[in-house]
């Protein structure tokens, strides 16, 4: 649930990459990964530059862009930071 309801919200996409390099890692990790996909309101994402949100060992991408209850998650924090003109416009 958004926060700010004045604030438009994006898309998230999730997708799922079954990595061949990751077949047969060292460590034993699924080659099988959740991505999420995040599209500003009011882009349909091309030509957008890309933000790579890299989530540190034992946690799960899509913890990022999971509901929060005490917080903004990834997404909202991008929204209000696009809306605020703090973070320029990618579309």
């Amino acid at each position: 649930m958004r926060r700010d309801h004045a604030c438009p919200a994006g898309q998230v996409h999730r997708l799922t990459l079954d990595s061949k390099i990751l077949q047969r890692n060292l460590l034993g990790d699924p080659a099988k990964r959740v991505i999420d996909v995040y599209i500003p309101h009011g882009s349909d994402g091309r030509g957008l530059p890309l933000l790579v949100d890299l989530v540190g060992f034992t946690g799960g991408g899509p913890s990022h862009t999971n509901w929060k209850n005490f917080c903004e998650n990834l997404p909202e924090r991008l929204g209000r930071l696009l809306a605020s003109g703090a973070l320029p416009p990618v579309g």
